[in-house]
């Protein structure tokens, strides 16, 4: 019964090992597609066929402007198409990840954010925001669920007025 309880303790301590390895590897990745993504928050054909290897067939996004939309793979073609030249650059710093089991994590973090090459300018960008990712892992593969953005500061009221070329429609 001893050697039992021996050998019982011995797994779990094996499992729970493995377990751990797997969530750093897990956080590895998910801190990297994070820190990858701003980058491509453009109209390039690299940016849609980033997007549509990081998210989920169906996304949820609110942008710091608190536009509500529900993204398909499609809805980036149709934003490359209408507005084409768009490129996005920017940092992410403070980024912090949350497991709840081996498939679901939330990702928080502060970013820095600048997007040029709107055909019209006033939908070029500066500016500074905190945001909640979820992440679900499908097939083996990291996939965002859902972003939402708050932006950290004052946005003219303006942009709360009209939404992005291309973008589906606002909820």
């Amino acid at each position: 019964m001893r050697y039992l309880m021996l050998f019982g303790g011995v797994l779990a301590l094996v499992v729970a090992g493995a377990f751990a390895q797997k969530s750093g590897d897990d956080e590895k990745t998910i801190r990297s597609l994070e820190q990858e993504w701003i980058m491509h928050a453009g109209s390039s054909q690299t940016d849609v066929a980033y997007n549509k290897r990081i998210l989920a067939e169906k996304s949820l996004y609110v942008d710091p402007f608190g536009h509500l939309y529900t993204f398909t793979y499609s809805d980036f073609d149709k934003m490359a198409k209408e507005d084409p030249n768009v490129k996005s650059s920017g940092e992410i710093k403070d980024l912090k990840i949350v497991f709840y089991g081996p498939d679901l994590a939330l990702a928080t973090y502060k970013a820095h954010f600048i997007q040029t090459g709107h055909k019209d300018e006033k939908f070029n960008q500066d500016m500074d925001f905190t945001a909640l990712d979820t992440w679900q892992k499908q097939h083996g593969t990291w996939k965002l669920l859902a972003d939402t953005n708050t932006s950290t500061k004052p946005v003219s009221p303006e942009m709360y007025k009209f939404e992005f070329p291309g973008m589906p429609e606002s909820e």
